[in-house]
């Protein structure tokens, strides 16, 4: 993968309600999107460390402007209830 630039949770988890059936929802901030071959094999690998599913969603610089004007809640939450686990999410 391209270097990231950071990395985070979202959602139930970041939020502390997560229950036992929760997916996981992780945010990778990159500069551009990582071949999908290289996403599926991540995904697939935090999973199996995981115990649940996972969801990724990489934010590029294209990504995050998108989001601010097309799901500005989502992107809202995403900004101020994410954890941030390295770097930043913009």
């Amino acid at each position: 993968m391209k270097t990231a630039r950071g990395l985070g949770l979202y959602g139930s988890w970041a939020r502390g309600t997560n229950h036992q059936d929760s997916d996981l929802d992780v945010w990778i901030r990159a500069d551009s999107l990582p071949p999908e071959s290289v996403l599926s094999r991540l995904q697939r690998d935090l999973s199996l460390q995981a115990d649940c599913e996972v969801n990724l969603l990489v934010l590029t610089p294209e990504k995050l402007e998108r989001l601010k004007i097309d799901d500005a809640p989502f992107y809202n939450s995403l900004v101020m209830s994410s954890v941030t686990l390295k770097g930043r999410a913009t």
